[in-house]
């Protein structure tokens, strides 16, 4: 079996009326409802919260802990020919601010949508269902200001 190559990223999220939403942004080149991720620069957790602000412009506070993992192929290379295993650990992000300009601002599209909507929207039903359990096990602990109340995690 191919070895899975590691990438990290974050679920940002806030409670909006009541309701928790999930900020996705589109990948660059295929446009596709993702998360934010990339490749181990110094910590799981570093990568995370760096590529979530690079990739989306946000700010806010991360679980200590990932709240699950997928598995993916990735195109990599020269016309993208070839493609890679790659397993994402993800981490809850709290998003405390949303900046007007970030890194690749004209690379991508950022939205947010509430949970059930999100879901369906990723292009990996694998991230779909990950983002489901998320809201199954945050949805009575989420305070107005989208961090997580008696959460040990975060």
């Amino acid at each position: 079996m191919a070895k899975a190559y590691r990438q990290y990223g974050a679920v940002p999220f806030r409670k909006e009326k009541g309701a928790i939403e999930v900020l996705l942004i589109t990948s660059r080149r295929s446009k596709r409802w993702v998360v934010p991720k990339g490749w181990l620069k110094d910590t799981p957790r570093k990568t995370a919260r760096v590529e979530a602000y690079e990739e989306s412009g946000v700010r806010g506070k991360l679980a200590r802990h990932a709240l699950g993992a997928i598995e993916y192929s990735k195109s990599v290379g020269v016309g993208r020919a070839a493609k890679v295993r790659c397993r994402l650990e993800v981490f809850p992000l709290a998003v405390t601010s949303l900046k007007k300009d970030w890194p690749e601002r004209r690379q991508r599209t950022r939205r947010w949508f509430p949970l059930s909507v999100a879901s369906k929207k990723c292009s990996n039903p694998d991230l779909g269902r990950l983002i489901l359990r998320f809201g199954r096990q945050m949805r009575s602990g989420v305070r107005a200001t989208g961090s997580l109340r008696g959460h040990p995690s975060i």
